[in-house]
């Protein structure tokens, strides 16, 4: 594959899932955890970063064993929408997001970005929420579910 299979939802079948860790535990030493052996496999120079993903580690193991039962959805996701709105966005950011047909926005505290850019992203998120407001006058149903939508995530 020549993707991730990090995303912000999964489906795990619970028996391939037991199925992998029993593979792993075939590789262990006697007083060795699948644990263990999972975190002593990881190399020195990706644990400050990574270091291990379970969704890749099922991920792979569900193309290589059971292509046929598995698919992937891409869907639209801001995975860094941290560094667009800050750590707390607004219903106005959520609302520019929603309106832009993001099924996903991660907001991780790691991230960081200029206060130009959350400024600019955040004064357009308003300028866009206040048009469809006022000018647009909640034109459909659509439109009206992602104004409540909003709202409802943010308490800001």
């Amino acid at each position: 594959m020549n993707f991730s299979f990090i995303s912000e939802h999964f489906m795990i079948n619970k028996k391939i899932m037991k199925e992998l860790i029993h593979s792993l535990t075939l590789h262990t030493s006697p007083n060795e955890s699948w644990v263990e052996f999972i975190l002593k496999s990881i190399g020195n120079d990706y644990l400050e970063g990574s270091g291990f993903s379970e969704f890749e580690t099922y991920g792979t193991f569900l193309a290589h064993k059971y292509k046929e039962r598995f698919a992937c959805r891409p869907l639209k996701s801001a995975r860094n929408a941290t560094k667009l709105y800050g750590i707390s966005p607004n219903k106005y950011d959520i609302f520019w997001l929603m309106l832009s047909r993001y099924t996903f926005a991660t907001f991780e505290f790691w991230q960081s970005s200029s206060r130009a850019l959350l400024f600019l992203n955040k004064m357009t998120s308003i300028i866009i929420y206040a048009d469809y407001l006022g000018l647009w006058q909640l034109p459909s149903r659509c439109i009206k579910s992602r104004f409540k939508n909003a709202s409802e995530i943010c308490c800001i």
